[in-house]
């Protein structure tokens, strides 16, 4: 997306200038077609194949599936849905209408689609710096998440400020892809961790509808908000005001999931267990524990720890006897 937004945005305007609308759309979308050839391409990695293989071992072991299968009783990846619902809706937003905000302020067209292409140039370096500090396990995803979102937030308020002149919005284009670059970088990851990765297909889908609602309400949203108001700045601070919610629902996410955790730990449960081995890789399951060893052509064991598939660990062994 970064790299995308950085290129595209000019040669789009390119395209409409020199062939129309029309012909600009009839190109675009039989560029957007070769995602289906692409998409084609793509198939399951051993990660996902060990995560199936885990959930019908599960599905054998434990009394009733269907308790363990409704992924909206997880609050905590509930919050999170909502909490990036307001974050693409204040995205999309931004996206349409900062270079429309331009050319009311009498730039040309060519110095608003710029304002894409900075903000695209700005959202690779925050997605880069983003994914090396979520490597880090010092650092929590979650506040790599919901951090910047505060952080921009406050520019997005204080908009109306700076923002008339060329050099302002260009300050905001440039935070808007480097703020908003480095939470797009660990918005999946945060997925797997709340809902782990055997339910990672059907959140990453569910993830993928709230935001599809909030890039379809916002930028019509925040347009009516400028166009009944003489202010056109309001609309910009309608999007920091979601940017903020997006925030603070973050912080809830982390809440709510220490509570869950704390519940795992505090409730003793019916003792379910079992093993499976496929692909020279052993799995065994006992309750919301999951042990996956892996003999490694070097002859070392690779031992992976899950609870409740999201909070994991890995340790490499000599002998299987020091684990098992």
């Amino acid at each position: 997306m970064g790299v995308g937004l950085m290129i595209l945005s000019p040669l789009i305007q390119m395209l409409i200038t020199n062939y129309g609308l029309a012909s600009a759309l009839m190109i675009i979308s039989g560029a957007s077609l070769q995602f289906c050839v692409l998409g084609a391409l793509i198939a399951p990695n051993r990660q996902e194949m060990t995560a199936k293989h885990i959930n019908d071992l599960h599905d054998e072991t434990r009394d009733d599936p269907k308790l363990n299968t409704n992924i909206l009783r997880n609050y905590s990846f509930d919050v999170y849905l909502l909490s990036m619902f307001f974050w693409n809706l204040a995205y999309a937003f931004i996206a349409q209408s900062l270079p429309l905000y331009s050319s009311y302020t009498g730039n040309s067209r060519d110095e608003a689609a710029f304002l894409l292409s900075l903000s695209g140039f700005s959202s690779v370096i925050g997605r880069l710096l983003g994914g090396i500090a979520a490597n880090d396990e010092q650092i929590d995803g979650i506040i790599l998440y919901f951090g910047p979102n505060g952080v921009f937030a406050l520019f997005s308020l204080l908009f109306p400020l700076y923002g008339k002149s060329y050099s302002g919005q260009v300050f905001y284009a440039m935070a808007y892809g480097l703020y908003t670059g480095s939470s797009i970088c660990v918005q999946g990851p945060i997925v797997t961790r709340l809902v782990g990765v055997e339910m990672l297909a059907t959140g990453f889908g569910l993830l993928m509808f709230v935001n599809g609602i909030g890039s379809l309400i916002g930028p019509p949203f925040g347009g009516w908000m400028m166009a009944i108001t003489p202010f056109l700045e309001v609309g910009f601070i309608v999007a920091g005001v979601a940017f903020l919610l997006s925030c603070f629902t973050g912080m809830m996410v982390i809440v709510l999931e220490k509570r869950k955790l704390d519940e795992i730990v505090q409730t003793p449960a019916k003792t379910r267990s079992g093993s499976i081995s496929h692909y020279g890789t052993s799995i065994h399951t006992l309750n919301d524990l999951t042990l996956e060893v892996t003999r490694e052509p070097s002859g070392r064991f690779r031992t992976e720890t899950t609870i409740s598939g999201r909070y994991r660990s890995e340790t490499y062994t000599s002998e299987t006897s020091s684990f098992l």
